[in-house]
């Protein structure tokens, strides 16, 4: 994982795209559904804090986005 808010920043913006198309798709659950809209809400706070480089922050809320999307089946 970066260790630099901005990289944080980067890497969470590139994740979200994807999970926005993951997301959208028609054969994943409800319950997935829950998992990634949590992550990608954990992706926006990365995203903002990595930006204003509080890495410490941005790094806790994108290891909660990678929780979530670790637990969406496939």
């Amino acid at each position: 994982m970066a260790d630099d808010g901005k990289t944080i920043s980067k890497h969470s913006e590139i994740a979200k795209i994807h999970a926005l198309l993951v997301q959208n798709q028609k054969n994943i659950s409800s319950a997935d559904r829950i998992h990634m809209a949590v992550g990608i809400v954990s992706l926006d706070q990365a995203i903002e804090k990595g930006k204003y480089e509080a890495d410490d922050s941005a790094r806790k809320a994108a290891r909660t986005a990678m929780f979530h999307f670790k637990e969406v089946r496939q």
